[in-house]
């Protein structure tokens, strides 16, 4: 009997190790002779020297449940992909060069804290104002444009803003006027009289202009109208120097030197939807986070020098963290799993964070004076930053963003019949 039942068991797996039956009245002894519990002792040579193999196996391999069905889930398996792409990514050790990929001159680029004078467009065209001049340069080619000139030398450009196409162009002046350039065609387009001081701040929605002044006041204004004004939008009492559309566009963000944050519903601008207060300081720095409509990124001035995340959606602070010099400027990573931001005093640096924890990942120095301006590459992973030292320098940031338009199937060994 144990012959064949050896037999058999060496024909289903490789090694085997007899049962010592035969041994247990040894071990029994031996395990009562050294003093060993009666109830520990049943329980072993119940487990050693059982007769059921099937019940006392370490593994117990049982018979592979049938398929409910054989229909894949593609949408799920791109998502699993893309989570465990950006699950690496985040465990890769951060490399972000120290020194600028290129450095150009910007012989001319205004130390004007409360000013915005560069924008990066869709289409890989870099704008920036130098005086009363408005240069594009070419990311892809190197080749740079002369768009204009002002008529009068003591006019200069004080804001300017791409529209999502990367076509027009839309410039605020230091004469109260509001200009649109079609940068295909290197022509003006339009001209609109409507603010009583400088237009430091613009941004776009659509058909819809949303420019700034320094009087306080902001105006929106539908481009496909003759009489474009719609909204006269009253919520600070001076300079306003930050001004940015929610991704969805349903929320504008508007920071100013009066230390205020408001954020305005599209629907009604005859007051704020939200005030926050907590900056000592003028907000200019403003960016909304791309992947979460209802957050918002804001930094103060030289007398706040904090960095801060709110959340729209119940009207709270839900972080902060003290930078140690003045935000110029803020931008996200696609992922929005990052922020970087750019400094003026004391430190002239840029610093980028992690946002979940506001911890700093790498601090950037190389500027000689602060860094006011920040433009980002369409592709996400470049800014571009613009100081009092007249230089622009280009920073590889972020990670790449995950494409689209992959195949989850080209990664898989599968015959789909």
């Amino acid at each position: 009997m144990h012959e064949n039942r050896t037999k058999k068991l060496l024909m289903l797996q490789d090694r085997f190790i007899p049962k010592r039956t035969q041994d247990s009245d040894i071990l029994t002894l031996k395990l009562k002779q050294n003093g060993v519990n009666s109830k520990y002792h049943s329980n072993l040579e119940n487990i050693l020297f059982s007769e059921s193999i099937e019940k006392n196996t370490v593994l117990n391999f049982s018979e592979k449940q049938k398929s409910k069905g054989t229909k894949l889930d593609f949408g799920l398996l791109r998502d699993n992909i893309r989570m465990n792409h950006e699950k690496q990514n985040k465990l890769k050790i951060r490399n972000i060069p120290l020194q600028p990929q290129r450095i150009l001159a910007a012989q001319g680029l205004l130390d004007d804290f409360y000013l915005n004078l560069i924008d990066w467009s869709s289409k890989d065209i870099l704008a920036v104002c130098l005086n009363s001049s408005v240069y594009l340069w070419n990311a892809q080619s190197n080749k740079i444009q002369l768009l204009m000139t002002c008529d009068d030398r003591r006019d200069f450009i004080t804001s300017l803003s791409w529209e999502k196409n990367g076509v027009y162009l839309a410039l605020g002046t230091s004469y109260n006027f509001v200009l649109i350039y079609d940068a295909i065609e290197l022509r003006k387009m339009r001209i609109i009289d409507c603010h009583v001081a400088r237009v430091g701040s613009i941004c776009w929605n659509g058909n819809l202009l949303t420019s700034a002044s320094r009087d306080g006041v902001i105006i929106n204004h539908d481009l496909r109208h003759r009489d474009s004004i719609v909204d006269l939008v009253y919520g600070h009492t001076s300079d306003v120097c930050g001004l940015k559309w929610s991704p969805d566009f349903k929320h504008l963000a508007s920071g100013g030197n009066d230390n205020i944050l408001n954020i305005w519903d599209i629907h009604k601008f005859k007051k704020p939807k939200i005030v926050f207060d907590q900056h000592k300081a003028a907000v200019r720095a403003i960016s909304w986070c791309p992947t979460n409509k209802n957050i918002l990124a804001s930094g103060g001035g030289t007398s706040d020098k904090t960095l801060r995340i709110w959340d729209i959606s119940n009207s709270t602070c839900s972080n902060f963290t003290e930078t140690n010099s003045q935000i110029c400027s803020i931008a996200w990573s696609t992922y929005g799993d990052e922020l970087v931001s750019t400094h003026g005093f004391s430190e002239n640096q840029i610093i980028v964070w992690k946002y979940q924890n506001l911890q700093p990942i790498q601090k950037l120095p190389g500027h000689q004076a602060r860094i006011i301006h920040m433009a980002q590459s369409p592709d996400g992973e470049t800014i571009c930053t613009g100081a009092g030292d007249e230089t622009l320098r280009f920073w590889k940031i972020f990670e790449p963003k995950l494409k689209d338009n992959f195949d989850p199937l080209s990664i898989m060994n599968m015959d789909i019949r």
